[in-house]
């Protein structure tokens, strides 16, 4: 087998470094990410123009920003397609539209982010048309409903790496507002985003638990405000909850929903418990 050159081999890295840095920015400019990453413009602009002849980028005429396809999810889709929790979630989902009219997702927590590994979109909402396939987590319904079940300790690393940035005017940027909304979420066994990450795009979540109490991923429906107003919360946020309990029932014999789970300190030792089993 032929050794790759160092020539090539730092290209390689330089690719994979503008990749994982735009998965945290809505679109950067090739000075931006020379910036970023301490190369020369040449480079960064050589990469970035291979990254979109092959569909993994694309630049915005006006701004001339390079920002993430779908290319990448596509990619992550097809290895968690055929796994079991998306096998279960989607008769779940395709449900949910057709009683509710609204979008509805399956995510799972991937690094500091909320991943969309599923979506079921209908004639009044396409998910995709408002959000891209990963989220940061502290402004979104799925990543909230993910996050407050984790350990104190591991949430705060989570929050740290997006440094709870403000999307829009609803985003929550204080963490002592946050970890209050985290206790809310874990009392009444959903979360909620009013326009925190998109503007005038609500989404209701619920956690869905592995067989000994560990978040496996989460279910959500998303629409406009004016699809999701404040009685619909409570209506939805049901409505993904009891889908969640399903998914987690289905997902094998021990794997219900733990009790519910109000302080930090049940939801670390359920986690430690986790790690030993496996």
């Amino acid at each position: 087998m032929p050794r790759a050159s160092a020539n090539s081999t730092t290209s390689i890295e330089r690719a994979l470094a503008i990749l994982e840095t735009l998965s945290h920015h809505r679109g950067l400019t090739n000075s931006d990410m020379s910036r970023k990453l301490k190369i020369p413009k040449s480079s960064a602009s050589y990469i970035l123009q291979i990254l979109e002849a092959n569909g993994y980028l694309f630049r915005e005429a006006d701004s001339g920003r390079y920002c993430l396809t779908d290319k990448i999810s596509d990619l992550t889709l097809g290895a968690l397609g055929s796994s079991e929790l998306c096998r279960v979630a989607m008769p779940v989902l395709k449900r949910i539209v057709q009683q509710t009219n609204l979008a509805s997702c399956l995510l799972v927590l991937d690094g500091a982010d909320a991943l969309y590994v599923e979506r079921v979109n209908c004639a009044s909402m396409r998910i995709e048309d408002w959000i891209g396939p990963r989220m940061e987590t502290h402004a979104t319904a799925g990543g909230k409903a993910m996050i407050a079940y984790l350990p104190r300790q591991e949430t705060e690393i989570v929050l740290s790496h997006c440094g709870l940035r403000q999307w829009t005017t609803s985003t929550i940027t204080s963490s002592a507002k946050l970890f209050a909304e985290l206790d809310e979420v874990r009392k009444r066994g959903y979360a909620i985003d009013r326009g925190e990450y998109t503007r005038n795009l609500h989404c209701v979540a619920a956690p869905i638990f592995g067989p000994l109490g560990q978040v496996d991923g989460c279910i959500g429906v998303a629409g406009t405000a004016e699809q999701i107003d404040d009685a619909a919360f409570v209506r939805l946020g049901t409505l993904v909850r009891e889908s969640a309990r399903v998914i987690s029932g289905q997902l094998g014999p021990s794997r219900t929903a733990p009790a519910q789970r109000n302080s930090w300190a049940e939801i670390a030792s359920t986690a430690s418990a986790s790690r030993r089993a496996y």
